[in-house]
């Protein structure tokens, strides 16, 4: 009779742990189920979410050739105080000399256009920084002059007045006048300027 109880509790015990194992696995599979749910469930508003950040792309950031050509158009357009509002925020961190040079004219002329003289006088310094020409130097020298600041306006036709062949479009002749008279004016020698060989 002992053994016939031992083999009951033993039977007993044996579906007892099937069943508690049972159990643990079909625990695991409605979990597993359950949070598989839950991620779909959680990863169908991002999906959408995404699909309409999709629907508007952002927009294409304007490169340095396409915000000179917006700033000439409207210089030219008669709205010179946009061209300092588009390019002055950039232009120091651009890399390309050519097109440093044009913002610079631009930013320039654009000043000249409100009737800043003053206030266009540092973008021609970087403008003849970039692009030492002539034409820059003879168009910086005439603003300072413009602007009032004589002093820098002689030392720029003074230096204007040494470059050898210049361009027809600067005539000698004014420049001499303005470095007479500036000179008189500031009470200092007037200087006799010879072209450099």
């Amino acid at each position: 009779m002992l053994n016939k109880n031992r083999s009951s509790l033993i039977t007993f015990l044996s579906g007892l742990a099937g069943g508690i194992c049972l159990s643990l696995v079909i625990g695991i599979v409605l979990l597993y189920s359950h949070a598989q749910q839950t991620h779909l469930t959680n990863s169908i508003p991002i999906a959408q979410a995404t699909n309409i950040f999709q629907a508007f792309p952002p927009e294409p950031i304007p490169t340095q050739t396409d915000l000179l050509d917006e700033a000439e158009s409207a210089l030219n357009s008669g709205q010179p105080e946009k061209v300092r509002e588009l390019l002055y925020p950039m232009i120091e961190g651009w890399t390309s000399n050519d097109a440093r040079i044009r913002g610079y004219r631009l930013l320039a002329e654009a000043e000249l256009a409100q009737g800043h003289a003053q206030l266009a006088v540092p973008y021609l310094e970087k403008l003849y920084f970039y692009q030492p020409t002539a034409e820059n130097l003879f168009f910086l020298a005439t603003i300072y002059d413009t602007g009032g600041d004589i002093k820098n306006a002689l030392i720029k036709y003074q230096e204007l007045a040494k470059w050898e062949n210049l361009p027809q479009g600067i005539d000698i002749e004014f420049i001499s006048m303005r470095i007479y008279h500036i000179s008189r004016a500031l009470g200092t020698a007037v200087p006799t300027l010879t072209p450099l060989p």
